[in-house]
C-alpha cells in the first residue's frame, strides 16, 4: 500500500501539472538514530589511542529545568565553568501546537551534536561546547516557537577533549533504553538522557549508572554517567514508574589528551582516517563549487572534477524560507554530518554539511531542501583536511558587517573557513580583512562568499567582512583539523556478530540489464553486493540494534510468511523502441510533476505507453480507481526509466487508454531516474518508501543466470523489494535511499524504518538448484544482495517479495518453485544492515 498523497496529477498532451512542493513534505517517525560504530571503525577522532596517556573525564556541575511557552531558556550552571570543560546540554520540548518539530538556536560557540525531529509534538536535541576564558555561568538558547513544554538537562565535564559518539532512540512505553555505541576510548565517559513526558515519576537505573541530575522540576528528566575503561559496547536501560513518550539518549565524552573533535560523528560510510603522529600540515582547498536557485526540488552541488578519497568536503546553505516562514532544511545525501544549523530567523535558515570521501565517488551530491519554495544559496569546498574542529554562526540583520563568531582552534595548524551568506542580489562587492584568501566569490545570482586562513597557533580565530551595501543573512565559520600521518587505517567492522559469509558461495559482482539496460550502476543503492564489501552507499557491517529490530518483528507478527506479488499481482514494463512506437498512443513533454535530477533525464521527449496496467488486481481495480495500478516505462534509447502510480483515472473517469478527444492521461505521482547513473534519492511517490519499481524489482531479466557457470549457487545481482503487514506495526521512519516512513504506533521498541535492508544468514540451507532452481536463485540473491523495505501489505502476518512480468505480459514465475523458499524463510533467518541516519 502507498501513502496517501493529497494532490492529484493531471497529465496532459505539453504537460504533467503539479503543484510545488507536494510530494517534498511528509510526517514520519523514528525509531533509534545513533552512530555507533565498532572498535577500529570511522569516529571523530580515528584510531584509538593508548588509554594511559589520558586522564579520565569527570562530570563536574550539572544543571536542570523546565519551562511552559518561554522565549528563551537560560541554562544556568552553579559556578562558573572552567576554561577546557565540556559543556553538553539535552533538550526535550513536547512541540507546538501545530505539531511542528521545535528546534533550539544555541549560543555561538555551540555545536549541534544530536537530533531528533521525526515524532510530531516530540522533540530531542543535543549540544555541546568547550568552555573559552572569561564565560559566565548562563547560555541563552532560543526555541524556534514558544509553545508547549520545554525540559532540559546540563553537565560540565572535566578533563575532556570533545564527544566522540551519540545516538537516540524514541520511547513509547516504560523501559527507556539508549542505541548502543562502542568508544572510540578506554576512558571515555557514558552520559545517558532519558526525557520523558510524565510529570511525579520516578527512575530505577542499572547499578553502573551514577545518577548526576535527578528529575527536572516538573518533568522527569534525568542524566546519569558511567566511566568507562574499555571500549567494549555500552548503552544504557532505565526504567520509568509510569509509561511515557520521550527519548533515550546517549553521549560518549572523550578524555583529554586524545584527539577529538566536538562535532557529529562523521557517516561510518566515510573513509576512516588514521591517527595523529608528528606535525601535520594545514589543510589545502582543492576545488571550489558554488551557485544559487530559486524553488528547486533537489540542489546538485557538483565539483570541478571527483574529489579524491579521504578529502573533506563541506557544504554551507542558506535560504530565504518558504511561503509559510517556517525553517527550510535540507536532507543530505548519505554519509554526509550536519555540522552547524541556524534555523530561528523564520524565513532564513543556515546549514552546514560535511563529508570523507571514499574512494570511487562521483564529483556530484544532491540535497534535498525540505520546500522547494524560496532563494537557495550554497557553497561548496573540497579541502585535504581530516575533519571539522569546531564550527558557529551569527545572524546578521540589515548590515554591511558579517563578522563570524570567535572560536579557538583545538590546534595548529588548522584551517579557518568563514562563510559569508547574504539576502541580497545584484552587483554587490565584499571586502575582507588582509591575510583571508576568497575561495569561491559571489554566487551566480546572490552574494555569498567564502574566504580561508591558515591558523598557525590556537589562539582564538574570527572573520569579519563588509558587503557593500546593507543585507540580512549568516557569518558562519568552520575551523578544518589537519590532515592525519599515514598510517594504516582501520577497516568497518560488523556492529554485531553478523553471520559469516559463504565461502562455498561464489560471489556475483554482475550488474542485471533489462532489454539493455543496466538496473542502475556498479555498487551503488541497488546494486551493492552485502558480503563482498560494500560500497560508499551501502555498508556490509550488521546495524547494532539488529538483533532487537529482528525480535521486535518477530513477536510483532510471530508467523510472518513471504510470498511472491505474482501473478495475480503485476507490474508491467513497458519498452519504447523505435519499431513498436508507430503503432501506439504517445504522450509528450512530461516535464512537470516528476522528480527529476541532473543526469539528462528529464521525460520531456516521447514515450511510448500501453494498456492494460496490470497490479494489485488488474486493469479493472485500475478502471473503477481501486488499486495501485503502476506504470513502469523504460525507453531502452535512453535507459530513462518513467514510474507513475495511481495511473489511469483515480476518480477522474478516464479509463486506461489514452484518451484522444481529451489528450490527457491521469496519474497521482511519478518519478524518473537514468538507469546509466547512481539513483539520486527524490521523492518519486511510487511506492511508500519513494522507492523504484526498476533496481528493487526482478522481472524475470535474470533467470537466465540459472544457465551460468555459477550454478548451483547463482544470484540476481541486484536488491529485491520486500513488503510488511502494516504501515505503522513495528515499523517508523525511513532510512536512505528510501524518502517516507510513517510514524510507529504498536509494537515500537525497536522498530523497522523504510528503506532498511535485511540480510540472510549465510547458514541458511538454499534449497536445490537441480529441484528448485528459482527458489535457490531467490535465496541465494537474499544473501548477497539482500531485501529492502519498500511497503506494506496490509494483510495480517503477510510479507511479500516484488517479483514482476516479463516485458511480453509473460509470467516467467513458477509458484511452486520459488515457494520452497519465500513460504518457509523467517524473518528471524536475517540480520540488518547497518541503516546510517533514521529520518
Amino acid at each position: 500500500m502507498l501513502k496517501n498523497h493529497s494532490i492529484l496529477f493531471t497529465l496532459r498532451l505539453l504537460c504533467f501539472a503539479a503543484v510545488s512542493g507536494a510530494l517534498a513534505a511528509c510526517g514520519g517517525g523514528s525509531g533509534a538514530s545513533g552512530s555507533a560504530l565498532p572498535p577500529g571503525a570511522a569516529g571523530v577522532a580515528g584510531a584509538p589511542l593508548a588509554a594511559s596517556t589520558a586522564t579520565v573525564p569527570t562530570a563536574v556541575q550539572s544543571a536542570n529545568g523546565s519551562a511552559y511557552a518561554p522565549k528563551s531558556i537560560n541554562v544556568t550552571f552553579p559556578g562558573t565553568p572552567a576554561a577546557g570543560h565540556v559543556l553538553v546540554v539535552a533538550f526535550w520540548n513536547n512541540g507546538n501546537s501545530s505539531g511542528g518539530a521545535i528546534k533550539y538556536a544555541a549560543p555561538s560557540g555551540w555545536s549541534l551534536v544530536d537530533a531528533n525531529f521525526a515524532h510530531s509534538y516530540h522533540t530531542y536535541e543535543v549540544f555541546s561546547h568547550v568552555v573559552q576564558s572569561g564565560e559566565s555561568n548562563n547560555y541563552v538558547f532560543t526555541p524556534t516557537y514558544t509553545q508547549r513544554e520545554h525540559v532540559w538537562t546540563a553537565i560540565e565535564v572535566a578533563n575532556a577533549a570533545g564527544i566522540d559518539k551519540h545516538g537516540n532512540a524514541y520511547v513509547s512505553g516504560s523501559t527507556f533504553t539508549t542505541p548502543t555505541l562502542y568508544p572510540s576510548h578506554a576512558s571515555d565517559l557514558a552520559i545517558a538522557f532519558n526525557m520523558p513526558q510524565a510529570t511525579g515519576a520516578t527512575w530505577s537505573n542499572a547499578s553502573a549508572w551514577t545518577r548526576e541530575v535527578g528529575p527536572t522540576s516538573t518533568w522527569s528528566g534525568e542524566g546519569v554517567l558511567q566511566n568507562l575503561s574499555s571500549t567494549s559496547a555500552i548503552s544504557e536501560s532505565a526504567t520509568l514508574s509510569t509509561s511515557s513518550t520521550g527519548f533515550a539518549g546517549i553521549v560518549l565524552v572523550s578524555p583529554s589528551q586524545q584527539t577529538s573533535t566536538p562535532t557529529p560523528a562523521p557517516s561510518a560510510t566515510s573513509s576512516p582516517i588514521s591517527s595523529v603522529s608528528g606535525t601535520a600540515g594545514t589543510p589545502s582547498v582543492a576545488q571550489w563549487a558554488n551557485g544559487s536557485a530559486y524553488k528547486p526540488s533537489s540542489i546538485t552541488v557538483k565539483y570541478a572534477s571527483a574529489p579524491a578519497a579521504g578529502h573533506l568536503l563541506v557544504v554551507a546553505f542558506w535560504n530565504n524560507g518558504q511561503s509559510t516562514g517556517g525553517a527550510n532544511t535540507y536532507a543530505a545525501p548519505a554519509g554526509w554530518t550536519l555540522v552547524n544549523q541556524n534555523t530561528s530567523h523564520a524565513y532564513l535558515t543556515y546549514q552546514v554539511f560535511s563529508h570523507v570521501v571514499a574512494a570511487g565517488e562521483a564529483n556530484a551530491y544532491v540535497f534535498k531542501p525540505l520546500s522547494a519554495q524560496r532563494e537557495h544559496v550554497w557553497i561548496a569546498a573540497d579541502s585535504t583536511a581530516s575533519s571539522v574542529d569546531t564550527s558557529g554562526n551569527n545572524f546578521i540583520n540589515n548590515s554591511t558587517s558579517f563578522t563570524t563568531p570567535s572560536l579557538a582552534p583545538a590546534q595548529s595548524n588548522e584551517l579557518a573557513l568563514a562563510l559569508n551568506l547574504p539576502e541580497k542580489n545584484g552587483s554587490l562587492t565584499w571586502s575582507n580583512p588582509t591575510g583571508w584568501a576568497t575561495g569561491a566569490g559571489p554566487t551566480s545570482m546572490w552574494h555569498g562568499e567564502a574566504v580561508t586562513a591558515a591558523q598557525s597557533s590556537t589562539a582564538s580565530v574570527s572573520e569579519s567582512a563588509r558587503l557593500s551595501a546593507a543585507s540580512s543573512g549568516f557569518a558562519g565559520m568552520v575551523l578544518l583539523s589537519p590532515s592525519q600521518s599515514s598510517g594504516a587505517a582501520p577497516t568497518s567492522a560488523p556492529t554485531t556478530s553478523p553471520t559469516s559469509s559463504p565461502t562455498s558461495v561464489p560471489v556475483s559482482s554482475a550488474v542485471a540489464t533489462y532489454h539493455g539496460c543496466p538496473l542502475y550502476t556498479a555498487n551503488d543503492w541497488f546494486t551493492t553486493n552485502l558480503i563482498s564489501g560494500g560500497s560508499s552507499y551501502v555498508s556490509n557491517a550488521v546495524d547494532a540494534n539488529s538483533s532487537k529490530i529482528i525480535n521486535n518483528l518477530n513477536s510483532a507478527f510471530p508467523t510472518l510468511h513471504f510470498s511472491a506479488n505474482v501473478p495475480a499481482n503485476q507490474e508491467v514494463a513497458n519498452i519504447y523502441t523505435g519499431s513498436n512506437l508507430a503503432a501506439q498512443p504517445t504522450i509528450q513533454g512530461l516535464a512537470y510533476g516528476f522528480a527529476k535530477g541532473s543526469y539528462n533525464d528529464d521525460p520531456s521527449g516521447t514515450i511510448w505507453v500501453t494498456n492494460p496496467w496490470a497490479e494489485e488486481g488488474g486493469s479493472s481495480f485500475c478502471s473503477s480507481g481501486s488499486g495501485e495500478c503502476h506504470a513502469v516505462v523504460l525507453n531502452t534509447q535512453t535507459c530513462v526509466d518513467i514510474e507513475t502510480y495511481k495511473s489511469g483515472t483515480y476518480g477522474n473517469g478516464i479509463g486506461l487508454e489514452w484518451d484522444s478527444a481529451k489528450g490527457q492521461y491521469w496519474a497521482e505521482g511519478g518519478g524518473v531516474e537514468n538507469l546509466n547513473h547512481p539513483y539520486q534519492i527524490e521523492p518519486i511517490a511510487v511506492s511508500e518508501a519513494d522507492l523504484p519499481m526498476m533496481g528493487t524489482t526482478d522481472w524475470g531479466e535474470d533467470l537466465s543466470y540459472q544457465q551460468q557457470s555459477c550454478q548451483p549457487n547463482c544470484a540476481i545481482p541486484h536488491i529485491l523489494a520486500f513488503f510488511l503487514p502494516s504501515a505503522t506495526n513495528a515499523h517508523g521512519g525511513w532510512v536512505a535511499p528510501a524518502n517516507y516512513g510513517h510514524s510507529c504506533s504498536t509494537n515500537c521498541s525497536s522498530p523497522i524504518p523504510s528503506g532498511a535492508r535485511l540480510r540472510l544468514h549465510s547458514t541458511y540451507a538454499c534449497p536445490s538448484a537441480s529441484s528448485y532452481p528459482q527458489a535457490n536463485l531467490l535465496c541465494n540473491q537474499a544473501k548477497q544482495y539482500g531485501w529492502i523495505l519498500n511497503d506494506f501489505t496490509g494483510i495480517n502476518n503477510g510479507g511479500g517479495v516484488r517479483l514482476g512480468e516479463s516485458s511480453n505480459g509473460a509470467n516467467p514465475w513458477n509458484s511452486s518453485d520459488y515457494n520452497q523458499f519465500l513460504a518457509n524463510v523467517k524473518v528471524t533467518d536475517f540480520d540488518v544492515m547497518e541503516l546510517g541516519t533514521i529520518k
